[in-house]
């Protein structure tokens, strides 16, 4: 009788663990994509330097370069299996996956929406144009 109650609530839960599980994932994620698009941000001010955010759909990750110099940075987000991203910048997407930050901390184009989706979860990270600003929605 004790295991089949326990057998129920296994059944019960391990469901919502699961899908607790995938959400934990993604959020841990967003916030590595927003520490790395920081310190793509702060790397650009400090270097006085333009810094570039790339995303590697076939490798599936994300990596910040030097474009005067070609060097990428050593830190890089590696998207979980399954994960999704959606770049959306000025509202478009754009015909390469990336987008810069100038020596002034500003992106050179328009502002950036990227989306990060695993599940039926999702996560908006937003860059500001003018300012550089970052904010996970």
């Amino acid at each position: 009788m004790v295991l089949g109650i326990m057998g129920l609530m296994l059944g019960i839960g391990v469901p919502g663990l699961v899908a607790y599980a995938r959400q934990a994932r993604l959020r841990a994620t967003a916030r590595q994509v927003v520490g790395l698009v920081s310190l793509a941000r702060s790397s650009a001010i400090s270097s006085r330097q333009e810094r570039v955010v790339v995303f590697d759909e076939e490798g599936q990750e994300i990596r910040v370069e030097a474009p005067s110099s070609g060097e990428t940075m050593e830190q890089v987000v590696r998207l979980p299996t399954g994960m999704a991203v959606d770049l959306r910048i000025g509202g478009e997407v754009p015909a390469q996956p990336r987008f810069a930050f100038r020596s002034s901390g500003a992106l050179t184009g328009r502002s950036v929406a990227l989306m990060l989706s695993h599940a039926g979860h999702e996560r908006t990270i937003s860059v500001t144009a003018a300012t550089g600003s970052i904010a996970l929605e």
